[in-house]
């Protein structure tokens, strides 16, 4: 039994098939959807300088977050110790004034007075 070979340019038909070129004659065209070895190598070397540049902009951006958090912290931590700080005294002025601060009969008034008049309508019916 006889192997014939299906690849053109070699086995039993390798001269008879002139349209198909062979190997030798391709040397340097690639198939279509592979990349070329000059090709892969410049893929290579835009991926390894996108990695050397893009490195320091991400340390970068980390430590602008990092310290921003930092301030925002920071930050928080002051807000809450002023109002632990102005908590005591309120609470003073509050006990002494019978439960109200000076002022707050006055703001309740003004936010009464900005609602209008209200209606009963439990009563009507």
């Amino acid at each position: 039994m006889e192997v014939v070979s299906r690849r053109p340019g070699s086995g039993v038909n390798s001269g008879d098939n002139d349209d198909v070129p062979s190997d030798s004659e391709n040397e340097g065209a690639e198939a279509p959807g592979q990349d070329g070895p000059a090709l892969k190598a410049a893929k290579a070397f835009g991926i390894g300088l996108g990695a050397i540049v893009a490195t320091p902009f991400a340390i970068a951006g980390v430590g602008v977050l990092a310290a921003g958090a930092t301030v925002w912290g920071a930050a928080k931590v002051l807000q809450g110790v002023g109002g632990l700080l102005a908590a005591g005294p309120e609470a003073a002025v509050r006990a002494a004034a019978g439960g109200r601060l000076a002022g707050e009969e006055a703001r309740e008034r003004e936010k009464k007075d900005k609602k209008g008049p209200r209606e009963d309508t439990k009563h009507e019916k």
